[in-house]
């Protein structure tokens, strides 16, 4: 093993060695052209990646792929990605046939794996993507790796893990879902091999047993990851989070834990400046009784602004909480979030703070709105240090000191729609909100949840919006990935182009003019003119068209014993792409012993390779093969469009598998 040694001994020398065979590697790579390969279901998945040169993409041609992936020893360059992704056509998915880990990355770097889907099918002891230490795990490494628009569900261990010093890892556009353990498992538990520079954006994370997400604490780095060693170094600056949703109401949850859990930073050594920016984000709720936990639980060198956290309810719990967890809270900033609980008990708290550690760092609570459902349990609970600043924080509920602010406002007289339920819930400030303009400039970032520039008067608001006019204009916050609002989206559909335009000449009143609508004074000079219609011009991204509309459900799915031992035929009336029009990208058929629903159709069996959806009204005929003879079988199915929009559960049909 090689901790404790120096970088001059034996074990060094066996990795300059290697990295000197990757750079002789990828010079002779760089002559050739990048090329593209595909693959098609009942491919070696490991055959194709074995072709593959720096540069190369493999596209995965629609349908279900019985293969794992084994990425070990395989290098690119910043200027030579790897790429290995879905069809625009149709869905690729790589299903879990036992008990192995699906995608392994060993000793590799500058890979992206895009628009796949990982289906675990519940193998117990099965991850969806690992890095992992091939010959020692403080030595080994795995670096610049892209997780883009994945579907990851059914595992029954860790979705997404790093087990070896692993830096510069993106994941974006992800839907993690339906495990039965970690959705996100980031670091090493022992606090070693840790997790280095993340980009963690616009994703959701729901349905988890456990933790939806977790990076671990790091003692002082050793090995590679002190970001030093020769033709292996980098720099090191912290994780980022923003944008994404959480939440975690999956049964049966055996383990009371937080949505997100951060022990961020080494306290000695390379790496004890870098900080976990946290922004944007949504915590929807945990799960409540014995195993419910807090929304945030963070340690170590943070900064936490502009989030929303509703829904966290269970005895004791916080909707952020900061504190020692292996390492105590140093450099930490709350600003401007909103945490709402309506339910729970009487300790429950919004925000908990202690055991912060003083020194050269700053440490600052203000602007955040700190809400209880009753004023009479506890909104804040903690102690600060001498020195630590808190300003400007409005709580309705109990707790009140020097810069925390009671208030007895009812609700909605806070919020536009005070619930906590996805889709209809709007924490955005209600006309004469006592949160409006009661913030502090000094320590508010720039911008507010929906990307709006603070402050918009004088002084900002507190909590996470900064109000933009009578409505939000931001997303619906709901149970789905957030769709960024830009800047000059009058009409509120997500893109900037000659709609908005045409808003915004209507509301025209030259220079100096008084304003109607505030949301269209976009260069905050008090009117609506032609530097507004400049302003719109300059972040024109042109119309960008979301499919948000389902296939129909299917409603005459009719089963019934096929003409071969253990066979049962399914015939039913082809949906389409938006209900009962176009043609529609997949099918999930599921078939179990016992009458399916929506409550167990997450837990039965699942059928593969089925064929692609014929156009709207098209006649469909399936025949089940290898089932149980002579027993009775339930069948129900739902579709899917290219968008991942799902339809409502077909009505349920049963047979008799022929015997």
């Amino acid at each position: 093993m090689c901790e404790g040694r120096s970088r001059a001994d034996g074990c060094g020398a066996a990795v300059t060695a290697a990295g000197l065979v990757v750079a002789a590697m990828l010079a002779a790579y760089r002559t050739a052209d990048a090329a593209t390969l595909y693959a098609s279901p009942g491919d070696n998945l490991n055959s194709k990646i074995s072709l593959m040169q720096p540069g190369d993409t493999l596209i995965l041609n629609p349908g279900d792929y019985l293969s794992t992936l084994r990425v070990t020893g395989r290098n690119g360059d910043p200027d030579h990605w790897f790429t290995v992704r879905g069809s625009d056509a149709g869905f690729a998915r790589i299903c879990s046939t036992g008990y192995v880990n699906m995608i392994e990355f060993k000793r590799s770097s500058y890979w992206r794996f895009e628009n796949l889907e990982l289906d675990g099918d519940n193998y117990t002891g099965s991850e969806a993507f690992k890095t992992q230490w091939l010959s020692d795990p403080n030595w080994d490494f795995a670096h610049h790796i892209v997780l883009d628009s994945l579907d990851v569900h059914h595992f029954q261990d860790v979705c997404i893990s790093t087990k070896v010093a692993t830096w510069d890892l993106t994941i974006r556009n992800c839907h993690i879902h339906d495990t039965n353990s970690v959705g996100l498992y980031l670091g090493n538990s022992d606090g070693y091999q840790p997790l280095m520079n993340l980009v963690f954006e616009n994703n959701l994370v729901e349905r988890t047993a456990r933790y939806n997400m977790q990076i671990k604490h790091q003692w002082e780095r050793i090995g590679v990851a002190r970001g030093d060693w020769p033709g292996l170094e980098f720099d090191s600056w912290g994780w980022l989070i923003r944008d994404s949703v959480f939440m975690r109401t999956y049964p049966p949850a055996d383990a009371a834990r937080p949505n997100l859990l951060v022990d961020a930073a080494p306290a000695t050594g390379p790496g004890s400046d870098d900080l976990a920016t946290i922004t944007g984000n949504v915590v929807l709720g945990n799960v409540s009784g014995a195993y419910g936990d807090h929304g945030f639980q963070l340690s170590g060198n943070i900064r936490v602004c502009n989030n929303l956290v509703v829904n966290v309810t269970d005895y004791g719990v916080s909707g952020i909480r900061v504190g020692f967890h292996n390492i105590y809270p140093r450099h930490v900033e709350i600003l401007n979030n909103t945490v709402m609980i309506l339910g729970g008990s009487s300790t429950t708290r919004c925000l908990t703070v202690t055991d912060l550690v003083t020194g050269d760092w700053p440490q600052v609570i203000a602007n955040n709105a700190l809400i209880r459902g009753s004023t009479g349990y506890v909104a804040f609970s903690g102690s600060l240090p001498g020195g630590a600043i808190a300003t400007n924080n409005i709580i309705r509920g109990t707790g009140a000191q020097p810069g925390f602010v009671e208030t007895t406002a009812a609700l909605d007289e806070l919020f536009v729609s005070p619930v906590e339920t996805p889709g209809a819930i709007d924490l955005y400030p209600a006309d004469g909100s006592p949160l409006l303009g009661a913030g502090s400039n000094a320590y508010a970032p720039i911008d507010d949840f929906n990307g709006v520039p603070r402050p918009r008067g004088g002084t900002v608001d507190v909590g996470a919006y900064e109000r933009l006019g009578p409505t939000n204009p931001g997303w619906q916050v709901d149970l789905a990935r957030k769709i960024l609002w830009r800047f000059g989206d009058l009409d509120h559909d997500g893109d900037v182009d000659l709609a908005d335009e045409s808003v915004l000449t209507g509301l025209l009143t030259g220079p100096g003019g008084a304003m109607g609508n505030p949301e269209a004074d976009l260069e905050e000079d008090g009117d609506c003119d032609m530097r507004e219609i400049s302003a719109v011009a300059s972040n024109f991204t042109g119309a960008i068209e979301r499919d948000t509309t389902p296939p129909a459900a299917i409603t005459d799915l009719v089963a019934q014993s096929g003409s071969r031992v253990g066979q049962v035929d399914l015939t039913w009336t082809a949906p389409g792409d938006d209900g009962q029009t176009g043609t529609a990208a997949r099918y999930e058929l599921h078939y179990a012993i016992e009458p399916i629903t929506d409550d167990n159709w997450d837990q039965i069996f699942i059928a593969w390779n089925l064929p692609g959806p014929s156009p709207a009204g098209t006649a469909e005929h399936l025949t089940v093969t290898s089932l149980s003879a002579g027993r009775l079988y339930y069948f129900a199915i739902k579709t899917r469009d290219e968008a991942r929009n799902l339809s409502a559960m077909s009505n349920v049909a049963s047979a008799m598998a022929t015997y």
